[in-house]
């Protein structure tokens, strides 16, 4: 019923994708152990890259935040469009920042087989800490302005601190090409780790809701479009990385885990 209610073109056309895909998968391009992260390259290069922008990037490496934890090696990070990564040879996994990515995603053959692979990754990824800026430079001002009206001031003078751990981190996806059988179980596996997307039959769950077929695959394109949208807007402090003074590192304790930087 879920389907039905579709726009007839955007069903077909979602539908269509959902059936090359699997065909490519079931053609055994995923099935060898030769061939480790296959499946990330097929649904990168066959899916994501061919409905998303440009100016997306999907890539593999590792994350790392302000307090030098890392993730482990990733196997899709949707990249903020606005900020940077750092690659280390051409064409190899590259490192990012916690603040620059928009979403995680681990792609396995089978889910329910290997969910706790999944659960390992997602723990690693939900332990970064992710800053995001309250305020802009100038928003900073004028709160200062308002404090000590007449007087010449700085963003140092703002009664607001900079910065502010973002609540939830880094959004995880686990896409499975096949998994379980059943709506619910989906729903409750994603209640563990955020969201998950079943290929085969197109279960989708996730914070804003759940769906089967092209309505579950829609749904999960939505998300992540929204979670591009949302990282591309955001102010970065970057500054944390590489300036740990007390004039800037407001979070010291939270960033270098209690130390003072020497």
């Amino acid at each position: 019923m879920a389907d039905e209610r579709i726009h007839p073109h955007v069903r077909d056309r979602l539908l269509g994708l959902q059936r090359v895909l699997l065909a490519m998968f079931d053609a055994g391009i995923a099935m060898s152990s030769a061939s480790k992260g296959t499946e990330r390259e097929l649904f990168v290069s066959s899916f994501l890259r061919q409905l998303f922008p440009p100016s997306v990037r999907f890539d593999t490496g590792y994350i790392t935040d302000v307090g030098h934890r890392l993730s482990g090696q990733v196997d899709i990070i949707v990249e903020a469009p606005t900020l940077f990564s750092l690659p280390a040879v051409l064409d190899g996994p590259r490192l990012f920042l916690a603040e620059g990515v928009a979403a995680a995603i681990e792609v396995k053959s089978n889910l329910a087989n290997q969910w706790p692979q999944v659960l390992a990754k997602a723990q690693k990824v939900r332990e970064l800490t992710v800053l995001e800026r309250k305020y802009t430079r100038a928003q900073k001002l004028e709160m200062a302005r308002e404090r000590y009206p007449g007087r010449k001031v700085t963003v140092v003078d703002s009664p607001s601190e900079d910065v502010r751990k973002k609540d939830g981190g880094i959004p995880f996806i686990a896409i499975g090409f096949d998994g379980w059988d059943d709506m619910e179980t989906v729903r409750k596996h994603a209640d563990e780790i955020g969201s998950v997307l079943v290929l085969r039959r197109g279960f989708f769950a996730g914070p804003g809701g759940s769906g089967p077929g092209a309505t579950g695959i829609l749904m999960f394109l939505e998300q992540l479009s929204l979670l591009i949208q949302e990282a591309a807007v955001t102010i970065y402090p970057t500054w944390h990385y590489v300036m740990m003074s007390g004039l800037h590192a407001e979070h010291r304790g939270m960033l270098l885990g209690g130390d003072d930087p020497k």
